[in-house]
Parts: structure tokens; C-alpha cells; sequence
């Protein structure tokens, strides 16, 4: 069980800030910050939010407001519902390139409650 002082310490060392406190200065081993592993490689996963039809950015996967659901391309994400009616391609010539000329909206109808999830490794 950790006590917030353990939770401080873990603030500390993960941003190399000061000690807030005398506590948080020991190197007491059940101290949260020598539980949790914030290194190693992590995943990296790009996603475009578009209308189905639209041109897929290079090194982007597509979500096109599908259910949550495996995409046939090494990974699993999606809407708690279908939000295909809520995604745009502006194709406004001011966006400088497709990825920041697509979007999806979220928390508007039929989807009000709208959540976007993805699978990732533990």
C-alpha cells in the first residue's frame, strides 16, 4: 500500500523534480516511484480521422468512425458506436497537408456519448 508521500516521489522522479517533502527524499524501496517503469520502447500508433473514401496520410491508419473493432491492419480501435456521420474532410486549401485536413467530432448526434478507444500492448 502506498501513502501519497510515495505518490509525490513518483511525481519527482518521473519530471527530475526537487523533493516536496523530507519523506520523499528516502530511498525506501515500496516507495510508488520504484514500481512503475516509465522507459523501454513504446508503441506508436497514427491515426486519421476521415471520412471513409478520403486519402490516408503516409504512415497513418485510417478510423473512419467505426465500432470499436480489429481493422485488418495489426490493430484494434474504434468508436463506442458508429460515428461515420460525424467525420469531415474539409478539404480546405488553408490545411497544410490531408492530416490536419480531416477530423471526427465527438459528443454530437446520433452519437452523443461518443468514446474513441484503441488496443495496446501491456
Amino acid at each position: 500500500m502506498y501513502d501519497h508521500t510515495s505518490v509525490l516521489k513518483m511525481i519527482e522522479w518521473r519530471w527530475n523534480l526537487a523533493n516536496l517533502t523530507l519523506r520523499d527524499g528516502s530511498t525506501d524501496i515500496d516507495n510508488l516511484a520504484c514500481s512503475l517503469h516509465f522507459g523501454g520502447a513504446g508503441t506508436t500508433v497514427k491515426i486519421n480521422f476521415q471520412p471513409s473514401g478520403a486519402p490516408i496520410p503516409l504512415g497513418y491508419l485510417p478510423d473512419t468512425g467505426q465500432p470499436f473493432a480489429d481493422r485488418g491492419n495489426g490493430q484494434s480501435y474504434g468508436w463506442s458506436g458508429d460515428n461515420t456521420t460525424n467525420t469531415r474532410d474539409r478539404n480546405n486549401p488553408n490545411s497544410p497537408d490531408q492530416q490536419h485536413d480531416t477530423l471526427a467530432y465527438m459528443q454530437r448526434t446520433p452519437l452523443p456519448d461518443a468514446v474513441w478507444e484503441i488496443g495496446l500492448p501491456n
